[in-house]
This record gives C-alpha cells, sequence and structure tokens, in this order.
C-alpha cells in the first residue's frame, strides 16, 4: 500500500510539475528521481517538486543545464528549503550567481550553501540571507566576480552594525558616481564639521563593506 501510494504521490507530482512548467514526461521525470537522495535528508516530493519549478522559472539556463547540474541544483535547493530558504530566492540566486558573477550552475550551488553557512554563524537566519542576495543581485553584479565576497562581507558588516543589507546598500551605492560621492561626502563633512571623509577615496573603494567601513572610520 505504502508503495502504491508512493507512486501516486510520484505521479501526481510529475504531472502537476510538466502542468506548471510547460516540460515534457521525460524531463519532468527526471527531475523527480531526485526524491530518491532527498528523502535521505527528510526531502518530500512537494519540495523537490517546488524547487524544481522555483529553477525552471527563475533560472534561466535551468532547460539547457546538463542533467548532473540540475540534478545538483535540486538537491541543494530542497537541502536549504529544509533551513527555510525558500525555492524561488534559491533559484534567483543561483540566476544572479551564473548570469552575473561569473559562475557554473555547480558553483552556484556552492556559493548557495556558503551564504547559508555563513548565515548560522553569524547568528542570522539562512532564509533572510538567501533573500537578501536576491534582492542584491543589481547592486552585486556591478562587481562582477567579487560579488560573492562583497555580499559576505556587507552581511556580516549589516549585523555587527544592526542596519539591514539593502540599507547599506542604498547607501554605499550613492558614492559610485564622482558627483553622487562629491554630494554626499560635502554632506557629511558639514555634518561632521570638518574635512573627515574623503570623495575619491570613497568612489574607489567599490566594495560596499569596505565603503561603509571607511564612513564609519570618518564618524569616530
Amino acid at each position: 500500500k505504502a508503495i502504491g501510494e508512493l507512486a501516486l504521490e510520484i505521479f501526481n507530482a510529475s504531472a502537476e510539475f510538466q502542468k506548471a512548467t510547460g516540460t515534457s514526461a521525460e524531463f519532468a521525470n527526471s527531475i523527480m528521481k531526485n526524491y530518491e537522495e532527498t528523502r535521505q535528508f527528510g526531502g518530500t516530493m512537494q519540495e523537490v517538486s517546488a524547487t524544481a519549478q522555483g529553477l525552471q522559472t527563475s533560472f534561466t539556463d535551468f532547460t539547457m543545464a546538463s542533467e548532473a547540474s540540475r540534478d545538483s541544483l535540486v538537491k541543494t535547493g530542497t537541502a536549504l528549503g529544509k533551513l527555510g530558504v525558500s525555492a524561488q530566492d534559491f533559484a534567483q540566486g543561483i540566476q544572479i550567481a551564473t548570469k552575473a558573477l561569473g559562475q557554473n550552475e555547480i558553483q552556484a550551488a556552492t556559493t548557495q550553501r556558503e551564504l547559508a553557512a555563513l548565515a548560522m554563524d553569524i547568528g542570522v537566519a539562512p532564509s533572510k540571507m538567501a533573500a537578501d542576495f536576491a534582492a542584491a543581485g543589481p547592486q552585486i553584479a556591478k562587481l562582477g566576480r567579487n560579488g560573492v565576497q562583497a555580499f559576505k562581507d556587507l552581511s556580516v558588516t549589516a549585523k555587527i552594525a544592526g542596519i539591514e543589507v539593502g540599507r547599506l546598500l542604498a547607501i554605499t551605492e550613492k558614492f559610485d558616481t564622482f558627483e553622487g560621492a562629491a554630494n554626499q561626502a560635502g554632506k557629511l563633512n558639514a555634518a561632521l564639521g570638518g574635512n573627515f571623509v574623503n570623495a575619491m577615496e570613497l568612489m574607489t573603494a567599490t566594495n560596499p563593506a569596505e565603503r561603509f567601513g571607511m564612513i564609519r572610520d570618518s564618524v569616530l
């Protein structure tokens, strides 16, 4: 009876996946087979299907990736889902890493695991870390291959400073251009009562965490 119910569950999940994504039965079944491995750490058929759907809709190269790469992504996304990371944020993170940060699918999956590990190390929910990474895509894309490390540094800075990652990015990205850097530095120097902030140094420092550190040091 249990085997029959599981077979029906797999069939229904495969059919639902095809309906939601428009993929073939062969493609859907290749995704569903990952359930055998993900169930070892508590993954359910619904979670595997949700992860695959998120990747199908948000990661544009998913259908063109090799079967091994797809399997790795689905298993990683399902595992991170057990930590609260949404399938959508995971898929968006993979899209950012592969399209803007110069990573392949396996490297992108590793990045997502590293972010989850960092989140737990500094006392932040992995779900929030993944959501912040997905939301920060346009800003960290400007840093290319240095984007992942810059985001990690920024997340640690945000935790220490007690400021949201998005807010920190909004502060530091004002120094991307000479005009913006000069304007913001002028305001800060006027508020501090001296020439403490150097616009050129802030504009040259592309890492958001480094920029914020320079502003903080000037205030101190």
